[in-house]
């Protein structure tokens, strides 16, 4: 049996050395290697169809394989993949389920797509609302469908596959993907005409983004998701804000950047998942983030 299983992985490892000359011409043999090592880590973690569907979703499962590994030695969560029916991994350290998308440049054709060497904030921040709005309401479907329980935590993990992703950090210091999901704007500085000194600063209130229909007109997209009671079924977003970062698989995942909702049902704590950053929001007569 043991053989027999060894067979299949070799089988495997091939098909994935494939898929990533396929995808990856470019890479440096380092990072190919890095690629098939996160695989013969974490392929007891992943869906039976892994391996046919990398061949032609490359960005999605080499998400699968980061998250997993972070989850398993980095983070220390003890992963389990326990159904293809249902989420991706159910992490037993903190009782929480883990369900992972890609965040990608979009379907060229899209006009909301971002082009090679285009820098459009609000088609950026698309990426990641459509992916946490596509995986909310996968969640809500496992929910519905008792494959996972109302009490469970809910994390969404987001992997950046975006040409232009770059900086993590705009100008006005927040991630992306606290703005993605939080209604903050530009970084504004109040200055004294006189005396040249700052008076006060702040986040300007920004809660939706343009997005261009295929009639030419132009649609809001809210970016207020985790002030929305109907998503308070989302325990937070994890993001991996250096895609690119996988070499050494023990520190896999401390780079992290985990949003919490300040509306969920059932919270982590903080520095509960052992990440680089966390940011939370605090509601109350005025609604501002902490960086934790």
């Amino acid at each position: 049996m043991e053989k027999e299983s060894r067979i299949l992985l070799d089988n495997s490892i091939i098909i994935l050395q494939s898929a990533i000359e396929q995808f990856r011409p470019q890479c440096p043999d380092e990072y190919k290697k890095a690629i098939l090592t996160l695989y013969e880590n974490t392929h007891d973690l992943l869906d039976q169809n892994f391996i046919n569907q990398i061949q032609s979703d490359f960005p999605s499962r080499l998400a699968e394989l980061v998250f997993s590994c972070a989850f398993r030695f980095a983070l220390g969560l003890k992963p389990e993949h326990k159904s293809d029916a249902g989420p991706d991994l159910w992490l037993n350290s903190i009782g929480a389920w883990a369900e992972i998308v890609t965040a990608t440049d979009g379907d060229p054709s899209n006009l909301n797509s971002l082009n090679p060497g285009e820098e459009n904030e609000d088609k950026k921040l698309l990426r990641f609302t459509n992916a946490i709005a596509a995986k909310t309401a996968k969640f809500s479907k496992d929910i519905h469908e008792n494959r996972v329980n109302p009490s469970d935590k809910l994390i969404i993990c987001i992997y950046p596959w975006v040409t232009n992703w770059l900086p993590c950090y705009p100008a006005n210091g927040l991630p992306d993907i606290v703005r993605a999901v939080y209604p903050a704007g530009d970084y504004q500085l109040l200055l004294n005409k006189s005396t040249e000194a700052i008076e006060n600063h702040q986040y300007s209130f920004r809660d939706v983004i343009q997005k261009r229909k295929a009639d030419g007109s132009i649609a809001s997209i809210y970016t207020n998701t985790f002030l929305n009671v109907q998503n308070s079924h989302i325990t937070g977003v994890l993001f991996s804000p250096n895609p690119g970062n996988f070499l050494n698989h023990s520190e896999i995942g401390s780079d992290f950047i985990f949003v919490h909702n300040a509306l969920a049902e059932n919270k982590v704590l903080p520095g509960e998942l052992n990440v680089g950053e966390e940011y939370r929001a605090e509601l109350s007569i005025q609604k501002y983030l902490n960086r934790i």
